[in-house]
This record gives structure tokens, sequence and C-alpha cells, in this order.
């Protein structure tokens, strides 16, 4: 194999070049070609490219449709979702790709054109991937040179890297780690920062192994896996997680995280159109030509939209074409046989506005928190610079100690508050840790509290009734790690602005004997709630029509409790038992 480094050339030119076979002095072959340079970094130019997982399988009549269908498209490029070379990623098998006489349709696409590859776990099966990173050159991030961030020292460069194309930055890490929590987080906080680094329009994410939501694979919400992932990007700002591995198609609402291994998405009637910063989108593309499977996707109410070989409308060999501008990706399941479009989505830019809390300009006067303590069952701890949450307190009691937090005067026409009829993209809670521990439930209070509050006067502490907060947590941190917690709770700031005088706050009550310390209102380094929102309610997605009473997820249930309703004013209405 050989390789030549031509630099200077310019962004968004075409070149033309020939390559010529040379042995003992006579010349064998000449091939030549052209190709067109990517767009700058920035660049606001609208372009597409396609996405497809799980092809090359021998002399695949369907992978080579396929291509040849995108060939045939205005792709600038395409990105390989993983298992790219059935069945072990050889050389052998990368002839399916690379072989004129085998695949003639692939051979002219990659003569012209950069496929961006990422490693599946069929082609790490030969020498850990050894062959796949011969066949293709990847942007090796190099920390301050290709990458703002450095690599863990353990993992193959080439198997973890980013590039930008005009207004989109792309990451691609090797999920092949999702079994190893450790390996997995440390990947991720590469991801982060890479993502973190990025002035970019928009930020998509490149995998192979889907987090959940498809019927062939056993990912679920449940699994280390979808905690750390969809937790992790969701906060870095991604705004899809593109993969294959499963040989179907699909894609979910927005998720914003999970309760009890419960994966809370943000659910709403228009399943196609979505708002850019509401949660993480999943784009499962693994129809890329091996065999369809078959299965439903009933069981993941967090699944917008599901095709297999036995759903009502098949899935078939195709590709994800993406259309993208500085204000809408457009993504169009594309079948290879004929060339209609099994599914189409959006996800949209709009002009939004992030408000901070606390802060300190008009009437907004601050954040309220506290601790009850079983074993000081008659102290405030109203002054304390922390507060604690934990099943063991002291340890070996099996006495508990409670949060309470509350950020104050949210909503309102004054400056820095969040309009009645805006639409919230997001919010976002921030605590700083100074001892993790066990996770911790946040549930939505229902009633007014004092910050003196103690745990006798609170009536043997917080009670997760309904009646005293809500039944059913709002958000859930997992396990609690030293540092800054982030926290989704969308969820419940939205169920605030539709009461305004009903934001009580939230309490925190612990799921386990190991403690948690946050620093509270009192010290350097308060919580801070950050909300986007944006007022162009015509274009704003709507919210779910039915959920089930105080339950904040956003996730509609089947669960059994009284129902509502929601009108466009904001207004809730008994809808009777379900």
């Amino acid at each position: 194999m050989w390789s030549a480094a031509i630099m200077g050339l310019a962004w968004n030119a075409p070149y033309e070049y020939r390559v010529q076979h040379h042995r003992s002095g006579t010349m064998l072959t000449e091939y030549s070609s052209g190709f067109r340079t990517r767009l700058a970094a920035g660049d606001a130019t609208p372009f597409s490219f396609a996405a497809y997982g799980d092809s090359a399988a021998g002399p695949s009549a369907a992978f080579r449709a396929v291509q040849a269908r995108i060939s045939d498209s205005d792709a600038a490029f395409a990105v390989l979702l993983g298992d790219n070379a059935y069945a072990s990623g050889s050389h052998a098998e990368y002839d399916s790709r690379f072989d004129p006489d085998i695949n003639p349709e692939a051979t002219a696409w990659t003569a012209s054109h950069i496929d961006y590859v990422a490693f599946g776990n069929h082609d790490v099966a030969t020498a850990a991937g050894l062959p796949t990173e011969q066949n293709y050159a990847t942007p090796v991030p190099v920390a301050g040179v290709t990458s703002s961030v450095a690599l863990p020292a353990s993992e193959r460069a080439e198997h973890n890297y980013s590039w930008d194309h005009g207004c989109v930055h792309f990451t691609t890490f090797d999920s092949n780690a999702l079994r190893d929590p450790e390996r997995l987080d440390g990947l991720l906080d590469w991801v982060v920062g890479d993502l973190a680094a990025s002035h970019a329009t928009w930020k998509i994410v490149v995998a192979h192994h889907p987090v959940a939501g498809v019927p062939d694979k056993p990912e679920s919400a449940a699994d280390g896996y979808y905690q750390q992932v969809v937790s992790r990007l969701k906060a870095a700002g991604a705004d899809l997680l593109m993969t294959g591995h499963s040989h179907t198609y699909a894609r979910t609402y927005p998720l914003t995280g999970q309760i009890d291994g419960v994966a809370t998405f943000v659910d709403q009637s228009d399943a196609e159109r979505f708002v850019s910063g509401q949660g993480l989108i999943q784009l499962v593309s693994g129809a890329g030509g091996v065999e369809i499977r078959d299965g439903s996707f009933t069981r993941f109410p967090f699944v917008a939209a599901g095709f297999s070989g036995s759903t009502s409308t098949v899935a078939r060999p195709g590709f994800s074409h993406v259309e993208v501008s500085a204000e809408r990706l457009l993504v169009s399941y594309v079948a290879a046989d004929d060339g209609s479009v099994i599914d189409r989505f959006s996800i949209e830019k709009q002009p939004t506005v992030t408000a901070s809390f606390p802060r300190t300009v008009g009437r907004f006067i601050g954040t309220v928190d506290t601790s009850l303590q079983e074993s000081a069952a008659s102290t405030s701890f109203v002054a304390a610079t922390s507060f604690k949450v934990d099943g063991d307190n002291p340890n070996g009691t099996q006495q508990a100690a409670q949060g309470l937090l509350r950020f104050r005067n949210l909503f309102g026409p004054q400056r820095g508050r969040i309009p009645l009829r805006a639409t919230i993209v997001s919010a976002t809670l921030q605590c700083e840790v100074t001892n993790g521990g066990s996770s911790i439930d946040l549930h939505r209070m229902l009633v007014p509290w004092s910050a003196r509050a103690t745990w006798v006067s609170r009536g043997d502490g917080i009670q997760a009734d309904g009646r005293e907060a809500s039944a059913f947590a709002d958000a859930s941190t997992g396990v609690v790690r030293v540092g800054t917690l982030t926290l989704d709770v969308s969820a419940s700031v939205r169920q605030w602005q539709a009461r305004p005088r009903r934001n009580y706050g939230w309490a925190l009550l612990p799921t386990g004997p190991d403690g948690v310390d946050i620093l509270s209102a009192q010290s350097d380094t308060p919580p801070r709630l950050t909300v986007t929102y944006t007022t162009a309610t015509s274009r704003a997605v709507s919210p779910a029509m039915f959920g089930i009473l105080d339950v904040a997820s956003s996730q509609a249930s089947p669960r059994r409790g009284r129902g509502f309703l929601l009108d466009h004013g904001g207004r809730w209405a008994a809808a009777g038992n379900h």
C-alpha cells in the first residue's frame, strides 16, 4: 500500500490526479480521477453526506446497489458506521469494497470520495482492526495539532478521531468499549473534550453500537453504556448519534436520560421534526447491504420510527442521506432498489436564549437549599455551606439525610426570567460534589417548604407519596462522582412553566447507604440551573398531549394513575383514570 501527502490545497476546490503503476522502468497501468476538497470549518454552505453500516459481505448485490444509489446522490462523502467488511475485517474480505472486478460501484466511488470509517465488532476481529487501519486513512488525533484533547494512551488512534466539514463537527469513538465502563469513561472524556472545543453549528457523534432501542440487540437504558453515553453526549451538546450494528433502521425521540433503567425522552405529537438541544437523537442505519433482521420496535416507546424485515413497512437495503444547512439537518432513509424515501425527519436550529440561575441582576434573589437529617432531627442546616443526601447517616444507623433545593422566580416578563410562553429546549442542573456516593433521585416538591425546615418540622422528613413530593422521580443521578454533577431537569422546568406558582423545587432523596455531599447556596460554588429556550412558539415542538400525573420524565407511560390533558395555554385538566 502506498500513500502520498499533498499539501497546500484550497478548500472546496476541484482537483484532478493521475497515478501511474511502474515496474522495472515500464508503466503498466495509469489511473486518473478527480475529487473536491472539503468545506472549511465554519463554512455555512449547504452539503449532504451518506451514512450506513453493516455493508460489504462478499460479492453482495445488495451492497453494490446501496453504493450505486449513493453514487447517484449528491453526497459529498460517506460515513461508514462499522462492520464494513464481513465477517472479520480481513484484507481478503475488503476485496468486496476495493476489487473492481467484485464491486465496480464501490471502487468508482472511492476513486473520488472520502469514506470516514467507524470500527465495528467485525472490523476488529482480525489483528484488532489492523487491515481496516491500513485500508483507510483517518485524521489521527494528536493533542494540540489534530485534536484539542489527548486520546487515552491505551487507545488505537485510528479508531477515535474527529473532523470538520463546513458547519458540522464529527467525532467518532470506538464503541467496542461498551462493556468496559472504565475504558468507555476514558473515551468519553476525550469525546466530550473534543466536542467542547468545537464551535460548529452541528455536532454529530459516530459509533457502531446503538445505546438501546433495536430488536436484534440487547442494549437497554438499564446498561452502563446507555447511561454513560446519553448523559455525557447530551450535556456536551451533541445533536445526533449515528450508529449501525443492528441490521435495521431506527431513530429515537430526543433522549434525555433514564430513571431506574427506563429511558426518558421528549415525547411529542410530531415525530418527524425536532428542535436541536432537546436531547440526544440516535439514528440506527444498519441496512447497508447485509441481511435485514426481523423484530418489533413496539416495546421501545422512545423509538420514533423503526423498520425491520417484519414491520408493516419492511426495511430494505439502503442508506441515510443527510442534508445539512445552518438551520437544519434533514435525514432521509433511501431504499437502494428504487431510490424511494422510506423515512424522513429533521432536526432544526432555532434562535435560543439561555438563562442561568442564580444571577446577580434584576429581581431574582437566589437559590434556597437545606438538608434534613434524621440523626439531628430538630437542627436547621440553612446556613451550612454544603448539604448531605444519605441513606445511612451516620454509618450503621440507617438514618436518612435528605436535601431540598429550589430556584425561585424563574418565570415572568422581567429581565432574565423565562417567558411563560417560551418553549423550553433544555434545562440543566449543575452541582459541585465534594463526596461522591450512591444515586440520588430528584422528586418535585408539591407543597411549600421553609429554608429553616428540619426533619421534625417536615414530619419525619420528606415523603415521596404524591402529596408532599411527586411519587415518581423527575431525574436520577446514577452513581455520583466527585466534581461537577450535571443533570437534565428539563421535565421539571416544563412542569413549573405550566404552573409557575407550583415551583417548590426538588427533594433530593437517597437511594443507597453511600452518602453524597453537595456544595450549597451558601458556598462559593452554589447549585446552578441553566435553561435554554426559544420564543419562536409557532415553530417549536409541541409537548405531549397526554401523560401521567406526577410522572415528569416527559415519557408517555402506560402506568396506572390519574391522567391529565395539557391544553395550549399550559393548564392542567383531569382526564379520568387510566
